[in-house]
């Protein structure tokens, strides 16, 4: 694998948190990013980015269920080994910033670590 993920380009393996297997299954869920015009298209693919249901008076967000749910797993465990703080120094220590921000503004843990996948894929 670790001779075959150069040849497509992605320089995964570089960011921090991002291991061979990690990047092997993000290439193979993803296969060619090109098909996606922007992030936010590749966002919805994985179905890490929310869903809006709104009416005339409602407007709601819900987690989406929809979505690539490998791809999904990948990006959330991978949100959560960056966030990993061992001996109080964060994986990536930008990422961990991110996701204290997203407490502080009153999100849960489990959103705030949905919130850095939408980070992690843009």
């Amino acid at each position: 694998m670790k001779k075959l993920i150069p040849k497509f380009g992605y320089k995964l393996e570089s960011m921090k948190g991002i291991n061979t297997v990690t990047a092997a299954g993000i290439i193979s869920e993803i296969g060619d990013i090109s098909r996606f015009p922007n992030a936010d298209a590749l966002a919805a693919y994985a179905g890490i980015s929310p869903m809006r249901y709104s009416t005339g008076q409602t407007n709601k967000n819900f987690s989406n269920k929809l979505g690539n749910r490998n791809l999904y797993q990948i990006f959330f465990q991978t949100a959560v080994s960056v966030l990993s703080n061992p001996k109080d120094k964060p994986t990536n220590a930008y990422f961990y910033e991110y996701y204290k921000k997203k407490l502080s503004e009153g999100k849960t843990k489990k959103q705030s670590a949905s919130v850095m996948d939408l980070k992690v894929s843009s």
